[in-house]
C-alpha cells in the first residue's frame, strides 16, 4: 500500500499504480526533487507508450498527422484535463498542475507529429494563453 501526504501528485502517482514513499531522513528538496522525477518517468512512460500504439496502427498514425489542427489539438487536451482530478487542491495548485500537464500534451504531440515542430508548438502555446493567461496574470505573469 502507498502511503501519502495527501497531495495531488502523490494521488496522481497512486492512480498510475505506482507507490511512491519519500524516507523519513529526506530532506523536503530531496522528497520534490524524487517526486518531479517519477512524474518525469511516468509522463515519459506514457508519451512513449502512444508512440508506439501509433506506429503499431499505421492509418490511424497517417489520419491522425493529416488532420492535426488547432481544434483537434484543442479537443484532445480538453478532453485530457478534464480527466485530471484536483479536488481538494487550491485553485493555485490546480490550475498550475493543468497547465503543466498541457505543456506535457503539447510535448508528446510535438514528438509524433512529422509536420515541422513549431506547428504543434504554436498550437500548445495557443492553448496556454486561451485557457491559462487569467490565472498567469493574477499569479504575476509570464515572467
Amino acid at each position: 500500500s502507498c502511503k501519502s501526504k495527501g497531495s495531488f501528485v502523490h494521488q496522481f502517482l497512486r492512480r498510475q499504480g505506482q507507490c511512491f514513499q519519500t524516507q523519513a531522513t529526506s530532506t523536503k528538496k530531496d522528497g520534490e526533487e524524487e517526486i518531479i522525477a517519477k512524474i518525469v518517468e511516468l509522463l515519459k512512460y506514457s508519451g512513449d507508450q502512444l508512440e508506439r500504439e501509433l506506429k503499431k496502427n499505421k492509418a490511424l498514425m497517417n489520419n491522425f498527422q493529416d488532420q492535426l489542427s488547432y481544434p483537434v489539438f484543442k479537443t484532445i487536451t480538453d478532453h485530457f484535463l478534464r480527466g485530471v482530478d484536483t479536488r481538494g487542491e487550491s485553485e493555485v495548485r490546480a490550475r498550475g498542475f493543468k497547465a503543466a500537464l498541457a505543456i506535457d500534451v503539447t510535448a508528446k504531440l510535438t514528438a509524433i507529429d512529422n509536420h515541422p515542430m513549431n506547428r504543434v508548438l504554436g498550437f500548445g502555446t495557443k492553448y496556454l494563453k486561451d485557457n491559462f493567461s487569467p490565472w498567469v496574470q493574477q499569479q504575476g505573469g509570464w515572467e
